[in-house]
């Protein structure tokens, strides 16, 4: 009886790592957003990459330095830059379809300072087979 319960725990422990990494795709998320109000001198600008090394090449080229997770297989990177100095940038999935589309909304920042402040990007990875921007500069 104690071989029988030991070769079940055995099993149980070996097959568990399986269904974990099985669960494991299904749990991410379907998008994650990121953003930040010092784009530079870039003003009006959209970006889709569908491979790591665009992700990097554009996060690197356009913000510096790395971005804060590797663009995952079957997912499609987008990075915003607002079109006037001084405004916020944001990213609206509106579905969560194989083609899906995502809405940009600009505002200025609420005070005498808009003007002068650099505008703000927005970035975000989105597992898709297409992605549409809409109202993005």
């Amino acid at each position: 009886m104690q071989t029988l319960f030991k070769a079940a725990l055995i099993m149980v422990a070996t097959t568990m790592p399986l269904f974990a990494n099985a669960q494991e795709g299904a749990n991410e998320p379907a998008h994650q957003l990121y953003g930040g109000h010092d784009a530079g001198a870039l003003l009006s600008k959209s970006l889709m990459v569908t491979s790591q090394l665009d992700w990097l090449n554009a996060w690197s080229l356009n913000l510096g330095g790395n971005p804060p997770e590797d663009l995952p297989q079957g997912y499609i990177g987008v990075l915003v830059f607002a079109s006037y100095p001084g405004h916020l940038i944001s990213l609206h999935p509106l579905d969560d379809s194989s083609s899906l589309m995502i809405r940009c909304h600009q505002a200025p920042l609420p005070d005498s300072r808009s003007y002068i402040a650099p505008s703000a990007w927005a970035a975000g990875m989105f597992r898709a087979d297409s992605v549409t921007l809409e109202d993005c500069p």
